[in-house]
Parts: C-alpha cells; sequence; structure tokens
C-alpha cells in the first residue's frame, strides 16, 4: 500500500516512521522516554520513568555481551 503513494508522500511517510530515537524505551504508562539507572546493591541496570515519583514504571535492561 505504501508503495502506491505518490512520491512525496512516500517521502514524507518514511521520515516520520524513522524520526526519534529508537535506543531509549518509551515509559508504557505515561508514553514519556524512560531514563538508564543503575541498579544498587548488586541489582540490575534498568530503564525508569523520568516522571518519578508520579509515574513508578520501570522495565528490565539489556545486558551488552
Amino acid at each position: 500500500m505504501i508503495n502506491r503513494l505518490p512520491e512525496p508522500a512516500r517521502e514524507t511517510l518514511l521520515a516520520f516512521a524513522t524520526a526519534g530515537d529508537y535506543r531509549t524505551p518509551s515509559c508504557p504508562r505515561c508514553g514519556v522516554k524512560m531514563r538508564a539507572v543503575k541498579g544498587r546493591g548488586g541489582k540490575a541496570d534498568f530503564w525508569g520513568c523520568q516522571r518519578y515519583p508520579v509515574c513508578k514504571q520501570s522495565l528490565g535492561m539489556r545486558r551488552a555481551e
């Protein structure tokens, strides 16, 4: 369906779809970008919502191998 669009519309759609930072997850609860938080006391690092303490959502962070 995308290939059926006129060239200018395709380019606009592609620019919109690829804009932004995809290495930093967005908070599933409130939608803002999360921040990397260092784990304390031997706990693993994780992603935490920037709106903490209003939003306490967190996500596990993958380890670089």
